[in-house]
């Protein structure tokens, strides 16, 4: 009996040890919240929810707990008002929210601010403050060591978001000289929308600060003012869409940085240094060592960066696009280093419209206004595709001296790449700079004169113009400032092509010359005819004209078989001469003949080009050649059963032949013939028979690829030859197209089938605690039926 209360005492035991692990809290569930694992909530940190505020207001709690001795509380996720500004005046406050999207804390007072800061070491960190029907979002007055950070800010159309005034001091620029400054303060990681008027600016006001940060923040509908400020920086901010600039330094300020930062679309300058105050600071002074490095501005009203009142100061690997007047403007500046910089696209004020008043004749990509001095300008990428007047402009007139401008990249659609001054009293020294300027315009009345073997091209002259070029055949020639341009010694026959443009600028449409060859007659033979034959025309033959092309036809005399070789064209030749009606129709173009007669024949070949020609005559049997298109069509003739073949590409040339029929031997003009030598001193020499008609070639339009050639009459020769009989073409095989597989689905990816069944099981898989509380409480229920009945059992 004892026996069994111990193990009835065991399993209690362990039944309740096992639902207590079940219901322990996960632990540091609300850092997990928070979103911020390296912060630990301790004791000291109150917490306050939505139950916990009430239907009251969060300024009038977390009054009454700071009033309490209390300084650190944490704001849980849910929806709070405020009815007027939340003052902390007591140091070391911290009010940490869950999260900077659902931690919402709202302005309801449009008179009031949303948090004021008094006091030192007060830190705003992770809520979502809504302050758009109020004033400030967040002001500090007069206090060190103040961080907002990771917070979600709206801010009011007429006050800054964020506001650091710095100290209340009579004299503010002998306050930075002495560094009487407040410090340490940063506004990092947020995102702020300031949505201001152009009278209003500034999204971020951070004025009269040492060792301030402003980093890593969004702000969309304003700018940062940076004014007034000694050892601070500006780094890695995101600005767009401000009423007026992105960045805004106000001087007196010394040893500060602005770097990293992007800056787009803003309705004044991109970053801009200037007096705080004109009255106190006049322009003899000049505020240092400030880094502007590695921004990136684009799509500014008016200025990239705009300098005023610096020196001994950097102006570095900055990019700069889209500019509506200059890309770096400078006035009141000494000892500068401006380098490395890409600006593109300035003067965009011409295409976009000016917002600002001002004179756009000198518009640049860096411009030295007035009294820039002892400045060095170098490695700097200059480039615009929309029409600008100056890549460099330093301002003449006596106060810009002593300036360095080397080895700068200046190329694109500028009337002048640097205009600087080198003499006396500027003094500016120019060297290594590469410029490429191009230039719109064309040459305009281009006029083409060809003599013999040489072209003459000339045009009007442009204004403001660096010189002229001409391309010949690719290949460019340097003209200077003179507006012709002549070509000696061209060979016949050839291809010339001719383009003119201004330096820089664009090509003319293109000239196409060719050079043709004087026309000749082919001298006629001292003894037209020799015993036994007979060439004169007959005379019921009709004359052909023939309209030759430039071509080449070659005879090659063969010792046994007679071969006729015809070239065609796509066109159709037809030549059925019958017994007593010789017939020759000809079409000739471009091509190539190649008419080969045996020794007992004799043949009369015909070349319609201004060419070469050569004739082979065979004796005994005259035969007429014709070289027509580019096609090709073979005549094979034997001594006992004369046959003609045709090749028809891409159509039909046939010649027929029937014995005892005189053929035409076609005779063109103007051309030149050359006599073979014959194989037998005897065989008879043929002349060609020409008119007296020349014709000066013309070309019809300058877009057709081959000028028009010499046209001619020809005398037709006829002769008796075998009889031809055709030969069939070859039957074409067809091919058989290989019949294609149907192509089987491809089963499902692995992958894809584990996803499927991943979906199938996920709505049946539950999470480690509900099964151990199940299991849990099914052992409960099971062991206390067992104790029931071993209780019943054991009485």
């Amino acid at each position: 009996m004892k026996k069994h209360k111990l193990y009835f005492v065991y399993l209690i035991t362990v039944l309740l040890v096992f639902n207590l692990i079940l219901a322990s809290p996960i632990k540091n569930s609300v850092v997990n919240a928070s979103n911020h694992d390296s912060r630990i909530l301790d004791s000291s940190f109150t917490i306050i929810d939505e139950a916990f505020v009430g239907s009251s207001y969060l300024n009038e709690v977390i009054d009454y707990l700071i009033t309490s001795g209390l300084n650190k509380f944490y704001i849980k996720n849910g929806n709070y008002t405020l009815n007027d500004t939340l003052i902390l005046s007591t140091p070391d406050i911290v009010i940490l929210g869950e999260s900077n999207t659902n931690t919402i804390v709202r302005q309801l007072n449009p008179a009031a601010m949303g948090i004021r800061i008094l006091a030192n070491r007060i830190s705003i960190q992770n809520i979502y403050l809504d302050n758009q029907i109020g004033k400030e979002a967040v002001a500090a007055y007069d206090a060190d060591n103040v961080t907002i950070q990771n917070c979600t800010i709206y801010g009011s159309t007429s006050n800054s978001a964020i506001a650091f005034y710095g100290k209340n001091v009579p004299d503010e620029n002998e306050a930075v000289r002495n560094n009487n400054l407040n410090q340490n303060n940063t506004i990092i990681d947020n995102i702020i929308y300031s949505n201001l008027v152009y009278d209003s600016k500034d999204g971020i006001f951070f004025s009269k600060q040492k060792n301030g940060v402003i980093s890593n923040n969004i702000i969309d509908g304003s700018r940062i003012a940076f004014y007034l400020s000694n050892d601070s920086e500006i780094t890695n901010n995101v600005v767009m869409n401000s009423e007026s600039n992105g960045i805004r330094y106000a001087v007196p300020a010394y040893n500060n940085t602005i770097e990293n930062n992007t800056i787009e679309n803003t309705k004044a300058s991109g970053i801009v240094v200037v007096r705080n105050d004109a009255g106190l600071t006049d322009n003899t002074y000049r505020a240092s060592n400030l880094i502007l490095r590695n921004n990136y501005i684009s799509k500014t009203r008016y200025f990239g960066i705009e300098i005023s009142n610096l020196k001994d100061s950097q102006i570095v690997n900055n990019t700069i696009t889209e500019s509506d007047f200059y890309g770096i403007y400078l006035l009141f500046a000494d000892n500068l280093i401006v380098q490395k910089n890409t600006i593109k696209e300035t003067n965009l004020c011409t295409i976009n419209g000016a917002l600002w008043s001002w004179n756009t004749a000198d518009n640049s990509s860096i411009f030295l206004d007035y009294m820039v001095t002892n400045s060095f300008f170098s490695e700097n990428t200059i480039e615009n595709e929309a029409d600008c007047p100056f890549g460099i402009k330093i301002q003449s007139g006596g106060t810009n001296v002593n300036n360095q401008v080397m080895n700068n990249i200046i190329s694109g659609y500028y009337s002048y790449g640097i205009s600087a001054n080198e003499q006396m009293p500027e003094n500016t020294l120019l060297s290594g700079n590469s410029i490429y300027l191009k230039d719109r315009r064309m040459p305009q009345n281009i006029l083409t004169t060809v003599s013999g073997s040489s072209v003459h091209i000339s045009w009007n002259p442009e204004n403001d113009v660096k010189g002229y070029e001409v391309a010949v055949n690719g290949t460019i020639k340097d003209t200077n400032m003179s507006t012709y341009y002549e070509d000696f010694n061209l060979e016949v026959n050839t291809t010339y092509i001719y383009k003119v443009r201004i330096k820089g600028g664009n090509w003319s449409d293109e000239i196409m010359v060719v050079i043709l060859p004087e026309p000749t007659t082919m001298p006629k033979p001292d003894d037209p005819e020799q015993p036994g034959e007979d060439i004169t025309p007959s005379p019921v033959l009709p004359s052909t004209t023939i309209t030759p092309t430039p071509t080449v036809a070659v005879i090659s005399p063969q010792p046994t078989q007679p071969v006729a070789t015809v070239t065609p064209t796509p066109t159709v030749a037809v030549i059925s001469p019958q017994p007593t009606q010789p017939v020759a129709t000809v079409t000739p173009t471009p091509t190539v003949a190649v008419i080969s007669l045996q020794p007992t024949q004799p043949v009369a070949t015909v070349t319609p080009t201004p060419t070469v020609a050569v004739i082979s005559l065979q004796p005994t049997q005259p035969v007429a050649t014709v070289t027509p298109t580019p096609t090709v069509a073979v005549i094979s003739l034997q001594p006992t059963q004369p046959v003609a073949t045709v090749t028809p590409t891409p159509t039909v040339a046939v010649i027929s032949l029937q014995p005892t029929q005189p053929v035409a031997t076609v005779t063109p003009t103007p051309t030149k013939g050359i006599t073979a030598p014959t194989l037998s001193s005897h065989l008879p020499t043929v002349p060609l028979q020409t008119d007296n008609s020349t014709h000066v070639p013309k070309r019809k339009n300058s877009s057709k690829k081959y000028p028009e050639f010499l046209t001619g009459e020809a005398t037709i020769i006829p002769t008796a030859i075998p009889t031809a009989t055709p030969i069939s073409l070859p039957t074409i095989t067809s091919v058989t197209t290989p019949a294609i597989a149907p192509i089987e689905p491809s089963p499902l990816p692995k992958e894809q089938k584990t996803q499927e069944s991943d979906k199938q099981l996920s709505g049946s898989i539950l999470n480690d605690k509900d099964v151990l509380l199940g299991v849990g409480l099914i052992l409960l229920i099971l062991f206390s039926a067992l104790i029931v009945y071993f209780r019943k059992k054991f009485k």
